[in-house]
């Protein structure tokens, strides 16, 4: 049995925002701390002023409306930490970020062996997992300020009988500017 083709009628769908310009205040916040003993942990927030953007709008077929965006917040929390001594030629990392928007929650849980090459190169590999959605294996290694680094993300939802996963690579570069230089005063008034 073939199914029938059958297009719409319309091409407006209500449901279906038409692009449209707006501004509006978002705020956001983090707070990352890193101890002495190779732990670390974070939180922050996304959209804290949750702006509602709208903008009434006609179809041309005498239909007025208002479309809308929501910026809703969502928050962040994250550890980990790297143990300070070599197992075999490496070390081992963990972490864990943990997010919400107060209506879904995801996780991912991370593990990686890390190897020095010598003091300016590493090497990495390791697994991740998804809360309901991936495993993802990961490869790659950083010398001076750049990092590259592939993963496999393998899908475990009910997605998995449509998707045979994806493959991603990244490279970074890390800079640092250096604090402008301080130049003394040469006037008493302005100590």
């Amino acid at each position: 049995m073939q199914p029938d083709w059958v297009p719409p009628t319309n091409l407006f769908d209500d449901k279906l925002p038409i692009g449209f310009s707006k501004s509006g205040l978002d705020l956001n916040f983090g707070a990352y701390w890193r101890g002495n003993q190779g732990y670390y942990a974070g939180i922050s927030s996304t959209h804290l002023s949750a702006t509602r953007l709208s903008e009434k709008f006609n179809t041309g077929n005498g239909l007025n409306g208002v479309q809308s965006y929501n910026a809703a917040r969502h928050y962040y929390i994250m550890g980990g930490y790297r143990h300070p001594q070599n197992i075999g030629p490496g070390k081992i990392e963990g972490n864990v970020l943990m997010r919400t928007d107060l209506v879904k929650f995801s996780s991912d849980w991370n593990a990686r062996y890390v190897m020095s090459a010598n003091s300016t190169m590493e090497y990495y590999g390791g697994i991740t997992f998804r809360s309901s959605d991936a495993l993802a294996f990961m490869l790659g290694g950083s010398m001076d300020n750049w990092t590259a680094g592939y993963s496999y993300d393998l899908t475990v939802n009910k997605l998995a009988s449509f998707s045979n996963g994806t493959h991603e690579l990244f490279v970074k570069y890390c800079y640092f500017i250096p604090p402008p230089p301080k130049t003394p005063s040469k006037h008493p008034r302005w100590l």
